[in-house]
């Protein structure tokens, strides 16, 4: 049952923005609102729950494909050395008040390679929605396989 106070049910609602990247019957894929890097993105389940151990495996099975294919986009859409997936569940792990989600993030070079990116951590800089945009036009052809 969808939370009047959960981010994620407004926005499969339709009442909160996104820049949406995918959609279906069960999941959602949008550009993170405050991105770590170029091509962010978060997959979400349409029906509310507050953990993955709240829901039958199935569902959490049905998310785990959407968030291979969105993250074979990224991959195809901006070819990155790498990809993380991060899934967190209760708030010490970074989940904050929303329902599960799977972050897909770029691996970067340079003199953190090989740290994980903690995509639940708000970066400062130019996020605006025009940079979301151009991400999610980078990645919508790749998208539709």
């Amino acid at each position: 049952m969808p939370s009047e106070t959960c981010i994620f049910c407004n926005i499969v609602s339709g009442e909160g923005p996104c820049v949406q990247l995918y959609t279906d019957n069960d999941t959602t894929a949008f550009m993170d609102k405050y991105p770590a890097n170029d091509g962010h993105c978060l997959v979400i389940p349409k029906a509310h729950y507050h953990t993955i151990f709240r829901d039958a495996p199935e569902d959490f099975a049905l998310l785990a494909r959407r968030v291979i294919k969105i993250a074979a986009g990224v991959q195809r859409g901006l070819e990155p050395g790498g990809l993380s997936l991060v899934q967190a569940n209760g708030r010490i792990a970074g989940q904050g008040d929303a329902c599960p989600c799977a972050c897909i993030t770029q691996a970067k070079g340079g003199p953190s390679a090989g740290q994980l990116v903690q995509p639940w951590r708000r970066r400062s800089g130019p996020h605006s929605r025009a940079r979301r945009a151009h991400s999610r036009a980078s990645l919508s052809m790749c998208l539709r396989v």
